[in-house]
């Protein structure tokens, strides 16, 4: 399997690099494929720089495998949550980076998919017309997302122990969604 992906990363790389890279590293999506080349390459344009937000480049690489997916299940008569079922990554698999997994850090993605199938009743219907406009529909997808943040980056904190035991931390953390803002540290006699 050969894979090209082609990012638009502006005038300028800013961190567009890396999410070209991100989408490289996990281009395959959790689906074990022993021969697989990826091309992932950032582009410079005439367009304003692009940076990251969350997906960091696998929003857009599920789209393209997630739908080719789609797409070779009806060219092969297979139901879609089949295939990818019988494509699911799982220990002892390797990476397209070949790191070699285990049940530690792949899970088990056969079990999740079965799991899924029985609650959203796949085998029940998967498309409804509803009426002339309105269409009721099933999909599925699987995703990962490993971390391809530079191993160089730097980060930081403040910590102020406070004289009641209590410590304030300082951090130029961003709340995104990810509940950062949530972080509470305590300490106790004997920390």
């Amino acid at each position: 399997m050969s894979i090209l992906f082609l990012f638009d990363g502006g005038a300028y790389s800013d961190k567009a690099i890396d999410v070209s890279r991100a989408a490289a590293v996990d281009c395959t999506r959790p689906y074990h494929i022993e021969n697989v080349w990826c091309d992932s390459l950032c582009v410079y344009t005439n367009h304003p720089y692009a940076t990251p937000f969350r997906g960091f480049g696998h929003s857009e690489q599920a789209f393209a495998i997630e739908r080719a997916i789609d797409l070779l299940a009806e060219k092969l008569g297979m139901d879609k949550w089949e295939l990818r079922r019988k494509n699911a990554i799982r220990p002892g698999h390797t990476t397209p980076t070949q790191v070699r997994l285990n049940r530690s850090n792949v899970g088990n993605l056969p079990a999740c998919l079965d799991r899924l199938r029985e609650l959203m009743k796949w085998d029940e219907w998967q498309r409804i017309e509803i009426d002339a406009y309105t269409v009721r529909a099933k999909g599925i997808s699987c995703a990962w997302k490993t971390s391809t943040i530079d191993t160089d980056a730097s980060s930081g904190a403040i910590l102020t122990f406070n004289p009641d035991g209590s410590v304030n931390v300082i951090s130029g953390v961003v709340e995104i969604g990810t509940g950062t803002k949530n972080f509470y540290l305590t300490a106790t006699n004997g920390c």
